[in-house]
């Protein structure tokens, strides 16, 4: 209900449009110096397997990233304390060992090699710290032959690999200025071999921070994505809303997808997880992602989502989905490419529908086609990481950036549409009850005027009077049904109100209307909606009434916790309970049936049901009804105290 497209019809809001897009340049501002300028770090290159950071005082703090030409030896496990083993080429780091020619071509995803790097230091440089990323797809790393860490066991075959993926962070204390890195890699379980991340070496407290905030990082977007897709879920199960079960589902996808990339954070989760598991859930949850996200904007957006497109996205999500599950990662991990597309081509499709949208002069289209502009520049930064065309590492946070004002832009849509849903469905209501309100039954008129003429000539002093409390009663009837939808009337006017209602039916049946008050005298001042006391006590008369005297007593009292509590009882025929349960439901059917016959009469008075919308709609609280068949009706109605 909330989440179908917009409502509103005005033009767009510009003024909001730069608000929104004001904030968002605030958040990126806080972002910038709360995480990226934390995560920024610059990169040396290395040549011909050499790098000198003497200039660097790491004592200090600060930290680089590795990269440039380093030694390989490919299909080699070099001893890491030797000196004599020659490289058979230099391989730039970052990259993929695939493309490496090795006897005359391409080495391919799987096998195994070697890596050295040397790396000269400053003196009493202090303990270093490296932070270590996923190498495809076990590794053993040494400096000056000493082992420092390691993922999983490197082998020479399929069978001897044990693959993982575990980034993290090791220490070394150098004896020298001189650090000989040699680190053993191996891969028959990818489809991309090799060191495709940059290792970060520095101060040891810079490199653990680092590290720290990054992770930080990853859990407040899952945090918050966590907290959403909850909420978005159960309310979908409430509502049986699709944009929102989608919109949820694709929340939840995503927390599953940041928690096995880049810092890979569920290992703070979970003790052990198999590399096959890490690597389906990093795969299928792109698919996954991109089939709830076109779901929900074609359920949005229905009108304007075009269904072919829709329905060519969710297959091919679909087809990647069932060959992920089924599949090895050394085989769907080549089609990597057919994955970005799929979720490229999801956001795209999402970014047009709402712009069309926007054009068309949907205002709360503004602020959803930033969030999805944001969202398909993020993916395109992320596939260029992917891809390895980038190296500043730190712009491959942006993606969390981008996801969280996205999603905050759906919850300004939402927000927006749940305003707009509420006005109507409150405008709608008001106009019922309105049109209820400002009919008089003309039986009753009728009545009390053939009443009047007959006491001119026998009583002019009683018909005066009479007169005179219809002239009340119709002018607080026309008052109260022309005024602003805010406008409240005191317990006093309202029983002045009554008053004159029954002084005009005891005119017509020979004064057998006996109405009494027991009205707390704090309650007289309290202001409460028109009409709400008078329909209860015109009901009594209507079906309470058998001809022989009715007593009815109007009765106000202040509950200890404020709520004034207000009851109409009467003596007169009353209900059974079986009456009284389908007393709404026949309501409800002689009001159809009026409507169809063309009889805008307010037939039973305002009648209970109407009282009992009224109720519900402005304090939040439902009738009360008590009847014992000959024994009368009690019917209360509880206000809060404010």
């Amino acid at each position: 209900m909330i989440l179908s497209e917009g409502i509103s019809m005005r033009k767009p809001n510009l003024d909001k449009i730069l608000a929104v897009t004001c904030l968002l340049l605030i958040l990126y501002i806080v972002y910038s110096f709360v995480f990226h300028s934390l995560s920024k770090k610059p990169t040396q290159k290395a040549r011909n397997a050499f790098i000198d950071l003497q200039d660097i005082d790491f004592s200090k703090g600060g930290a680089v990233y590795l990269a440039g030409d380093w030694a390989f030896y490919p299909f080699a496990f070099i001893d890491p304390l030797s000196q004599e083993d020659l490289p058979r080429g230099y391989i730039d780091v970052p990259t993929l060992w695939n493309s490496f020619v090795y006897n005359g071509k391409p080495m391919g995803a799987d096998g195994y090699g070697s890596y050295r790097l040397k790396i000269r230091v400053a003196e009493n440089t202090g303990q270093l710290g490296l932070k270590l990323p996923n190498m495809s797809s076990a590794y053993r790393l040494y400096i000056n032959g000493d082992l420092i860490a390691q993922n999983g066991r490197p082998g020479t075959s399929k069978e001897i690999e044990i693959p993982q993926w575990k980034p993290g962070v090791a220490f070394y204390n150098p004896t020298t200025t001189e650090l000989d890195l040699v680190v053993h890699i191996s891969n028959f379980h990818h489809a991309k071999g090799g060191m495709w991340e940059n290792i970060l070496i520095g101060n040891k407290d810079d490199v653990v921070k680092f590290r720290e905030v990054n992770l930080m990082r990853s859990h407040l977007l899952v945090g918050i994505l966590s907290i959403i897709a909850i909420f978005l879920l159960l309310f979908s199960l409430i509502e049986k809303n699709i944009p929102s079960l989608s919109l949820g589902l694709f929340c939840f996808f995503s927390v599953l997808r940041e928690i096995v990339v880049r810092e890979i954070p569920i290992w703070n989760f979970v003790a052990d997880i198999s590399f096959a598991a890490l690597a389906r859930l990093e795969y299928i949850t792109m698919p996954l992602g991109a089939l709830f996200y076109t779901m929900f904007f074609y359920y949005m957006y229905k009108n304007k989502y075009n269904r072919i497109v829709y329905l060519g996205i969710t297959l091919f999500s679909c087809l990647l989905i069932l060959f992920t599950l089924v599949a090895e990662p050394r085989t769907f991990s080549q089609f990597v490419r057919y994955y970005i597309l799929d979720v490229l081509v999801a956001f795209t499709a999402a970014v047009v529908v709402v712009f069309r949208s926007f054009i068309k002069g949907r205002s709360s289209s503004g602020v959803v086609l930033l969030g999805c502009l944001l969202l398909l520049l993020a993916a395109i930064n992320d596939t260029l990481h992917v891809e390895n065309r980038s190296l500043d590492f730190s712009t491959s946070h942006i993606y969390a950036l981008a996801f969280l004002i996205f999603i905050f832009c759906q919850i300004h849509l939402i927000y927006i549409n749940i305003s707009d849903n509420y006005k109507k469905a409150k405008q709608t209501v008001e106009t019922q009850l309105k049109l209820l309100q400002s009919q008089i039954e003309p039986h009753f008129l009728c009545n009390v005027l053939n009443n009047i003429q007959e006491l001119i000539d026998n009583n002019p002093q009683e018909s005066k009077k009479l007169l005179d409390e219809l002239s009340h009663f119709l002018r607080s009837k026309f008052k109260y049904n022309s005024v602003i939808h805010d406008d409240l009337i005191s317990v006093q006017e309202e029983l002045g109100i009554v008053s004159s209602y029954i002084a005009m039916q005891n005119a017509r049946f020979r004064s057998c209307l006996d109405l009494k008050y027991e009205i707390d005298t704090q309650c007289l001042n309290r202001m409460i909606r028109p009409f709400l006391i008078q329909p209860l006590v015109e009901n009594a008369v209507r079906h309470g009434f058998s001809g022989e005297r009715l007593e009815i007593l109007v009765s106000a009292k202040e509950a200890k916790n404020g709520e004034m509590v207000i009851s109409v009882r009467d003596n007169g025929v009353g209900m059974s309970k079986t009456e009284l349960y389908h007393i709404f439901e026949e309501q409800k059917e002689q009001t159809e049936e009026k409507a169809r016959n063309g009889d805008l009469s307010s037939g039973n008075g305002l009648g209970l049901r109407n009282i009992r919308k009224r109720m519900q709609l402005y304090y939040n609280n439902d009738i009360k009804i008590h009847s014992e068949k000959g024994r009368g009706t009690e019917v209360t109605l509880v206000f809060p105290m404010s």
